[in-house]
């Protein structure tokens, strides 16, 4: 299993199969998977997690913004 985990995280890192890194910060993608992981072994619920994902990375959030700038 850690060998999948491993290579799921390089391609978010990449910001997908088709897209390479080609930015030097990373993705939102990227840090929406670190997020989970960490709480994840926090052992929050499903629920939590999704919670706090809504809060950093949902609409709510002025910084994220899904149109070209």
């Amino acid at each position: 299993m850690d060998e999948l985990d491993e290579l799921f995280s390089l391609l978010v890192w990449n910001g997908g199969i088709g897209t390479f890194a080609s930015e030097i910060g990373t993705s939102t993608l990227f840090s929406a998977y670190k997020t989970i992981k960490a709480l994840e072994g926090k052992r929050k619920t499903r629920k939590e997690v999704m919670s706090e994902l809504m809060e950093k990375f949902g609409e709510k959030n002025p910084e994220v913004n899904v149109m070209p700038a």
